[in-house]
């Protein structure tokens, strides 16, 4: 989808709303309850929600945002609201291909409401509660031509049932939504490399909603539509925006919201409702443990509602991912790599090339994404030598690899007599650090010494590293191909043929 694609998105979405303000200029409503959040982060964040939301609680903000889930999730809220009020609510959905359907249930309960006559003798006590079942489903455009893909669209439809002091109401309520995930790279279609692989990627999510189109008893349901925007200001920092037309009470409301990402693990969250009467602030954090499931969150919202007290939010979600998917690997690659992990993108373009071994886009990508990974390790290894108690300067050290039939002879050469003892280890000796000790060959020439060591090999493929008086690590410096190990260290890559040191991409030996 490109912006042109995109303006046309926005016009839909305001035609539908002044449609609505045609036919229902005004509206009474027996069902406010339907107004109440079903998400602690969507509370935290003022109700910024029709764009920002990312997970199965999309059900209840904007039923297009189903498609932001990747398989099986569920969500899990407790509330406290007014007086002795609280409310319960649980929701789960899957996805199948390009659909992904829903349910959720949501359980009010106004708490004991006790009955006095006109003398203040004691009649009757009551216990009335709301009940809210729905049921959604939503699209990807991609479904129908690969221009749309990240573009979907969703219903939902809704239960009500509603127990007052004398008698029981139900009702039913139907939702729309519109919303499209994408990048800032994409939206603009720029062809400037740079910013592609820096800004570019930063996502930009829209959303549009019609929420309780319907009835509930005699009454309409609180109509209302929302249109938002979503995006990132840098990693781990996103901003959400939302206008909702309420044809109930206040005409308009502007939502925005905040959330910070500290670590992958803590997100701190806060957002403004302006227009609403009370609890115009809010504030929350949420604790995300990525490594159970795909995704496991636990939130909480506080909402200070002024004369009525203090709204308190809790809310569970998870996401179960069976079998990922190559977007999956390629987009969280993406987002690791804007961030700088550039390891952990590495791995997980891996995982998109064993799904997809011939896109062209992944090779290219893990072919420059190793070239940044060995300029930053090579600085590294610069960096510890400055510590050294004496510099030893990479541009003066010269090293190398002859092979003579099964003869492979190392060698390394230094400047000065500083150096008293050179090593090599590597996976053809378990990583003895003593096992093959260089000597001080008989050719050397002052201020160099060159150190030399000839050890038999069979053929194949081998990792290795100097070793400096026992302290300091070093990679063949004159070897193009090397790899981190993963523990902060870096190892040159040697392949043993009988025919020569033949070097080959590193993600092709290591896969």
């Amino acid at each position: 989808m490109n912006m042109k694609l995109l303006i046309k998105f926005i016009l839909l979405a305001g035609l539908i709303i002044l449609s609505v303000d045609m036919f229902f200029p005004a509206i009474t409503t027996g069902s406010d309850f339907q107004k109440i959040p079903k998400s602690a982060r969507a509370t935290a964040l003022g109700e910024s929600y029709s764009a920002a939301i990312d997970d199965i609680a999309a059900i209840d903000y904007n039923p297009a945002a189903l498609n932001t889930m990747k398989s099986f999730g569920f969500s899990a809220m407790y509330h406290t609201w007014i007086d002795n009020s609280y409310g319960i609510y649980g929701a789960a959905g899957y996805r199948i291909g390009y659909f992904v359907i829903g349910g959720s249930f949501y359980y009010f309960n106004y708490g004991g409401i006790k009955e006095y006559d006109y003398f203040g003798n004691y009649v009757a006590s009551y216990n009335p509660y709301d009940m809210n079942a729905k049921l959604a489903i939503s699209a990807d455009g991609g479904f129908l031509f690969d221009f749309l893909k990240g573009f979907s669209i969703g219903v939902c439809s809704s239960g009500i049932y509603r127990t007052l002091i004398d008698e029981t109401i139900w009702g039913m309520t139907f939702d729309l939504g519109l919303h499209y995930k994408t990048t800032l790279a994409q939206l603009l279609q720029t062809k400037d490399d740079y910013f592609n692989e820096t800004a570019g990627l930063m996502p930009v999510n829209f959303g549009f909603s019609i929420q309780n189109m319907g009835f509930a008893g005699e009454f309409s349901a609180p109509l209302r539509a929302n249109i938002g925007i979503s995006f990132g200001l840098f990693p781990d920092f996103y901003l959400s925006f939302d206008v909702t037309k309420d044809y109930v009470d206040t005409p308009v409301f502007y939502k925005i919201g905040a959330e910070y990402t500290i670590l992958e693990i803590l997100t701190l969250r806060v957002g403004v409702n302006i227009g609403k009467e009370a609890g115009t602030f809010a504030c929350g954090a949420g604790i995300k443990y990525p490594f159970l499931f795909d995704n496991l969150r636990f939130d909480y919202a506080f909402a200070p509602l002024g004369v009525m007290g203090n709204n308190h939010s809790f809310s569970l979600y998870g996401e179960f991912l069976f079998g990922a998917t190559f977007d999956d690997y390629y987009n969280k690659g993406i987002h690791y790599y804007y961030k700088q992990d550039y390891l952990k993108a590495r791995e997980l373009w891996r995982k998109a090339l064993k799904i997809n071994p011939k896109s062209i886009m992944i090779i290219r990508k893990l072919k420059a994404l190793q070239e940044t990974i060995n300029f930053y390790q090579a600085d590294k290894e610069t960096q510890a030598l400055t510590n050294y108690p004496y510099v030893l300067q990479l541009d003066s050290v010269k090293s190398g690899v002859s092979i003579i039939d099964n003869q492979v002879t190392f060698t390394f050469i230094t400047k000065g007599n500083e150096v008293k003892s050179v090593s090599v280890a590597g996976d053809f000796n378990n990583w003895d650090n003593y096992s093959l000790s260089l000597y001080e060959d008989s050719e050397s020439l002052p201020p160099y010494k060159i150190w030399k060591i000839t050890t038999k090999m069979m053929a194949g493929i081998y990792q290795y590293r100097f070793m400096i008086d026992g302290k300091i690590y070093l990679h063949d410096v004159n070897n193009p191909v090397f790899i981190d190990d993963g523990k902060g260290k870096t190892n040159s890559i040697l392949l043993v043929d009988y025919s020569g040191v033949r070097m080959t991409n590193t993600f092709e030996i290591l896969d």
